[in-house]
C-alpha cells in the first residue's frame, strides 16, 4: 500500500505514535490510552499552552553563516585571549599563525579543484590549534605541545603557499 512521501522540513509536525514494533499497540492499558486522549485533546493542548507561558523560546537553528575557517580562527583566538598573559607572550605569534591559515584556506577554495587534501590539511592544523588551546585553558595541555603544533601549521602553511604559487605559474604559461 503506497502512501503519500513524508513533509520533512524544518519545523515539520510528525505523527510519532502510530504503532509499536512490529506493529504492537503502544499502549498498556486502556488508561494510556485515555491519557493520551486529554493531552491530545482541545483542553489538554490548552494546559500545555498555559504551560509554557512566559517560558523562552528557543531559535531555531540558523545555516552557518561564515565559513569554517572563519569560525575555528574565530574560536582559536578568543581562545587565546582569554590565557593568561605571560602565556600569551609565550604564544605570541599565534595570531599570526591563525591568520595566516585562515587566509591560506581562503585562497585554496577560490582556486577551486584539486586541493581538498591541502584544504583538508589546513583545516586540521586549524581545528588542532583551537583544540590545543581547550586543552591548556583547562589545564590539561602544554605551552611545549601547542609550539609545536603551531610549527607543524607554519609548514603547513608553506605547501599551501608553494602549491598555490606553482598553480599561478602553470596559469601563467598557459595562457
Amino acid at each position: 500500500m503506497s502512501h503519500a512521501p513524508r513533509l520533512d522540513e524544518p519545523g515539520a509536525l510528525h505523527h510519532v505514535w502510530a504503532r509499536g514494533v512490529d506493529k504492537c499497540d503502544i499502549f498498556l492499558d486502556d488508561a494510556d490510552r485515555r491519557r493520551l486522549s486529554f493531552w491530545k485533546g482541545r483542553f489538554g493542548r490548552w494546559l500545555v499552552k498555559l504551560a509554557g507561558l512566559g517560558l523562552k523560546r528557543s531559535a531555531p537553528a540558523l545555516p552557518a553563516d561564515r565559513p569554517t575557517e572563519m569560525a575555528l580562527g574565530l574560536a582559536a583566538l578568543d581562545l587565546f585571549a582569554a590565557l593568561p598573559k605571560e602565556t600569551r607572550q609565550q604564544l605570541g605569534d599565534l595570531p599570526a599563525v591563525v591568520h595566516g591559515l585562515e587566509e591560506r584556506v581562503r585562497r585554496l577554495r577560490a582556486a577551486g579543484n584539486g586541493q581538498a587534501p591541502r584544504l583538508g590539511d589546513a583545516l586540521g592544523a586549524l581545528e588542532v590549534i583551537r583544540f590545543d588551546l581547550l586543552r591548556l585553558q583547562g589545564g590539561v595541555g602544554t605551552v611545549e605541545g601547542l609550539t609545536a603544533d603551531l610549527g607543524a601549521a607554519r609548514e603547513i602553511g608553506e605547501k599551501v603557499d608553494a602549491l598555490l604559487e606553482g598553480r599561478r605559474e602553470v596559469d601563467q604559461l598557459l595562457r
